[in-house]
């Protein structure tokens, strides 16, 4: 049977499409094998990098998060004390009430120094052996300082007594010293009013409320009470 010229190029035609079709087809058969074959081997290797990923999280944010500028570099501490000399005179004695302001000023512009711990020790000087000192004040106070951010500790009103003529006795305000930690608990600076009492740091981080030291901040006796 004879087909015509027509009919011939339309079997032609029909022809390169089941061909190209075919081409086709087996070249999407190659790319899926090739696919599947190339992410069986990456999936151990993504699936490791994710575990990697999801253990080094916390430390690698903290690595990140942690201080750059030391706290003694970066963070400015001033203190005013609520006129000492507001005092009055109650019979022979003098009363003087105190109140501390703390004002601890971030200067740093990148680093944050979150969860530190400042203790604030307000001092009294004993009249009857001025080289003891006693706490009478003590308060803590959480940090959280963002760069060029302020932070304000107004500590509680401390009142005492005292006599610095005739029968000396009682503890008049001497002054203050703090101490701060980071989070970790370690002593990142310490202040006072009374710069030789700086450099016993560790001694520092040990004063208690009510109880007297030395001038190098060691525990004594307080003098007011012979029973102890």
């Amino acid at each position: 049977m004879k087909m015509s010229l027509r009919a011939k190029q339309a079997h032609f035609s029909n022809s390169v499409n089941e061909c190209n079709m075919f081409v086709t087809f087996r070249e999407f058969l190659c790319l899926t094998a090739t696919t599947m074959h190339s992410t069986s081997k990456l999936l151990p290797a993504i699936a490791a990098l994710l575990a990697a990923t999801i253990a080094s999280g916390p430390s690698a944010s903290a690595q990140q998060s942690a201080p750059t500028t030391p706290f003694a570099s970066g963070v400015q501490i001033s203190v005013v004390a609520a006129k000492p000399a507001r005092s009055e005179y109650g019979g022979e004695d003098k009363i003087q009430k105190v109140v501390l302001t703390v004002k601890f000023a971030n200067t740093d512009t990148r680093t944050t120094y979150e969860g530190y711990t400042a203790t604030i020790s307000g001092l009294g000087q004993c009249q009857s052996e001025t080289k003891i000192k006693k706490v009478l004040m003590q308060d803590e106070v959480t940090l959280s300082l963002p760069p060029r951010k302020t932070q304000e500790q107004v500590c509680p009103e401390v009142t005492t007594s005292f006599d610095k003529v005739g029968f000396k006795h009682g503890y008049a305000y001497y002054g203050w010293i703090i101490v701060v930690k980071d989070p970790q608990g370690k002593i990142v600076r310490v202040k006072s009013s009374a710069a030789p009492l700086e450099k016993f740091t560790e001694l520092a981080a040990k004063l208690e409320k009510r109880m007297c030291y030395d001038s190098k901040l060691k525990p004594v006796k307080d003098p007011e009470y012979s029973s102890n």
